[in-house]
């Protein structure tokens, strides 16, 4: 009897203990292993002076605390890059304007061009007609940092790719532009950074908010500030998914907005994915349950998204299942009411509620690894032969052969404390119901 006293009390010290959690939330800081936003921006300088013939690094806007708005454009052939011998050759690591000199006054954009600019003020295209784009963005939403370190590890992905002679990212360097926004909120990422690692919109004081960091008020959902029936977007000041005063009222959304509708960058968006975290799961427009419901797509296109959700699906593990909640003015919906555009949203990963960094980031390399393993494989199926040479009601199957998977595991990340305190407390009870009458 003495000996199940004490074993019951044993269980409840460490189902108390696993619970509990860590002694104190992750932040950024304690986790360590993620980029800063001015780490990633030092590395865009240098991924593109190191990969001149590939990469292009374009600042599309400033932020509304005046933070470079940052995008790289992946492809071979360019029209600015053709030509090595030209004197405004982008990227010669031998002219004293190169990009990424931060002595220049003009350093990351011309002060004088207004809107969207690339890193030399220059006004030559970057568009290559013939070559359809397809962008991935990160880091729309501040805390959810993995977002943004897998659209980065991308572009790696590729160069390297290139450079070890994959004749699949060889064609696909040659006959599309891949363009990658790795921070879309980095006025929020700072602020996360500094271990605010709850915030989810930009900082934008508005209205009556609350200045008060710890308060969460600040800012505008950008995620809810694109055109898609913004109007039913909530318009209460107060809430994290805020929609903003108006349509692309927010400097970021409207800078992106300017860059995709100028033809010397853009002209034929074919698809995208926008990367999120918090849940895990495939989404394609309409991403609101009710939109989804009350306005069908034409056919030919919802068997298009149900084929790129399904093979995501096959590669990541992930679901393809509408969230629980009503989402208005979302950059995929928005892109493909207002380009057409094949525009998915995918959420990578959702940790356990102990606090927010963990919530919405994994915490060690192996979790990093695996959800970048994620952001790839889709991002390059995207990009792959076999996900545009679909025809309605012919669609093949996934040939994995000719795809590049990444060495890492895509099996859920374990959360080891779920299953012990489970495990534990079954045991506590099957302890407690021998001395019962």
């Amino acid at each position: 009897m003495k000996s199940d006293r004490l074993f019951s009390l044993l269980v409840i010290a460490v189902v108390f203990v696993a619970s509990a959690g860590p002694a104190a939330a992750y932040t950024f800081d304690s986790v360590g292993l993620y980029q800063s936003f001015d780490e990633m921006t030092a590395w865009a300088a240098a991924f593109e002076a190191a990969n001149p013939d590939l990469v292009t690094v374009v600042e599309f806007g400033r932020s509304s605390q005046d933070r470079p708005l940052l995008a790289l454009q992946l492809t071979t052939q360019s029209p600015r890059r053709n030509d090595p011998g030209r004197p405004e050759f982008f990227g010669d690591p031998g002219r004293p304007e190169i990009f990424g000199d931060p002595g220049r006054p003009e350093f990351f954009g011309d002060p004088g061009r207004p809107g969207f600019r690339d890193g030399l003020g220059r006004l030559e295209s970057l568009n290559d007609p013939g070559k359809p784009e397809f962008l991935f963005t990160g880091g729309v939403h501040a805390r959810e940092v993995i977002g943004s370190e897998s659209v980065y590890l991308l572009a790696e992905h590729l160069v390297d790719s290139y450079r070890a002679g994959s004749l699949e990212t060889i064609d696909i360097l040659a006959n599309r532009e891949v363009w990658i926004v790795p921070t879309m909120n980095p006025d929020g990422r700072i602020q996360v950074e500094d271990g605010f690692s709850r915030q989810r919109k930009n900082m934008e004081l508005i209205g009556n908010q609350s200045p008060n960091p710890n308060h969460y008020q600040i800012g505008v959902d950008l995620n809810r500030n694109f055109p898609h029936r913004w109007s039913d977007a909530s318009n209460n000041v107060y809430s994290e998914t805020y929609r903003g005063p108006s349509e692309l009222s927010t400097p970021e959304a409207s800078a992106l907005w300017d860059l995709l509708q100028d033809e010397e960058y853009f002209s034929d968006m074919l698809g995208a994915i926008d990367f999120h975290s918090g849940a895990q799961t495939i989404l394609a427009p309409w991403i609101s349950p009710g939109d989804f419901q009350a306005n069908p797509l034409p056919p030919e296109d919802r068997e298009k998204f149900d084929f790129l959700a399904d093979n995501f699906s096959t590669l990541t593990g992930l679901p393809d299942n509408r969230l629980g909640y009503e989402s208005y003015g979302t950059l995929p919906d928005s892109f493909y009411e207002e380009f057409g555009t094949y525009a998915t949203c995918i959420e990578l990963f959702k940790g356990p509620f102990t606090d927010y960094f963990r919530l919405f980031n994994p915490i060690n390399q192996s979790g990093i690894d695996t959800v970048v393993a994620r952001a790839i494989d889709s991002s390059m199926f995207l990009l792959s032969d076999q996900a545009f040479a679909f025809e309605p009601e012919t669609a093949p199957g996934i040939d994995s052969s000719t795809l590049l998977p990444s060495d890492q595991t895509l099996a859920p990340i374990p959360e080891p404390a779920t299953w012990l305190l489970t495990l534990l407390a079954t045991a506590w009870l099957v302890s407690l119901r021998r001395r019962l009458p």
